[in-house]
């Protein structure tokens, strides 16, 4: 597996941090890492292997989510028994399922809170956000 485009697109909305091994733009963050942005995605296509974005590991989508059930909105919506039930999913079986075989409401909500979809920190293609 390589990290490929497709598995970046997602978050570009989403303001995911990236980690650059080599880079010569001066926006950088305070912790080293850029936002994925438009000039990013142009630079991956030609330099793909110095760039990995910053992901919270799916196992922890559960404990992430939990506190705010119920206070969010979109959180409660998708993670909701009855949103899941049309799916005939269960929220504990979320992290073995294949992005594309989930709803998109529910995948837009991880990309937007930066969970792994794709499989990419197992892969070392990402770096998990717990171990910065």
């Amino acid at each position: 597996m390589k990290l490929e485009l497709k598995h970046l697109v997602g978050y570009l909305p989403y303001g995911i941090k990236m980690q650059i091994e080599f880079s010569e733009w001066n926006d950088v963050n305070e912790d080293g890492t850029y936002i994925l942005n438009a000039e990013i995605m142009r630079w991956f296509c030609f330099e793909h292997d110095l760039i990995k974005p910053i992901l919270r590991p799916i196992t922890e989508m559960e404990s992430y989510f939990k506190p705010l059930f119920g206070k969010d909105e979109e959180v409660t919506n998708f993670l909701n028994a009855g949103y899941l039930d049309k799916f005939d999913i269960e929220i504990y079986e979320i992290k073995n399922i294949k992005a594309e075989n989930l709803p998109y409401g529910l995948v837009q909500l991880l990309y937007k809170h930066h969970f792994d979809i794709h499989n990419l920190i197992p892969n070392n293609l990402a770096i998990d956000k717990n171990k910065l």
